[in-house]
């Protein structure tokens, strides 16, 4: 995946808004999703972006205003099999909606994951769904995809760099990123747990597509 291909509305592709949704709680708190594709633009080839943001005063919910405070702007990379919206809005358990609530203008998305169907590997032929193209999706590809939407979230913000946090697999993901963007993108990072890649066999060695 190379860096071309995370930058917003190239290769043929754009964001598209899929809406905004009002919690009665957190009050004020609204939550808008974006979502595009990816190449090489299979079936499941699409990742979205998630925002979290406190807008009492934006009540026609006009999405894409800046970030009221450009110092408390956060992106958290979730599990690689989990979602960018919690399934809640309690911020005593919602971490987003917890900082959004806060004040944080706070970032999320979905994985290509999220949109293969929950399915048994030998059920997929017979409901005549090719999942071939999945074959190619490894740690440097997903880490394209973070950047952009990072760059998406960037773009909304108006804020030229940002917190990074990572959560399960998404503390993982949240290093490997960190490694190659940390200059350009980030403020700095917020390590709420992780999943640990499996080091491979004593004396192989691994190229950064196969990583």
């Amino acid at each position: 995946a190379s860096d071309s291909l995370a930058m917003d509305g190239k290769k043929g592709a754009d964001w598209v808004y899929k809406g905004v949704t009002m919690e009665e709680t957190p009050a004020g708190v609204k939550h808008y999703v974006w979502e595009i594709a990816r190449p090489p633009y299979g079936p499941f080839d699409k990742i979205a972006l998630h925002r979290f943001v406190y807008e009492p005063h934006n009540v026609m919910a006009t999405p894409g205003l800046p970030a009221r405070d450009k110092r408390k702007v956060l992106f958290t990379i979730p599990g690689t099999w989990d979602s960018g919206s919690p399934k809640g809005t309690d911020p005593n358990f919602a971490e987003n909606y917890f900082f959004a609530a806060n004040g944080y203008d706070v970032y999320s998305m979905d994985f290509r994951t999220s949109y293969v169907p929950n399915l048994a590997y030998d059920q997929f032929a017979a409901a005549g769904i090719d999942v071939s193209s999945t074959g190619d999706w490894t740690y440097a590809l997903f880490r394209e995809d973070i950047k952009t939407c990072i760059e998406k979230a960037k773009h909304i913000s108006r804020e030229k760099k940002l917190f990074l946090a990572g959560r399960s697999r998404g503390g993982t993901q949240m290093f490997i990123y960190a490694s190659k963007y940390w200059q350009e993108d980030l403020k700095g990072l917020i390590s709420l747990d992780g999943g640990v890649k499996i080091t491979p066999p004593s004396g192989t060695k691994l190229t950064e597509a196969e990583y």
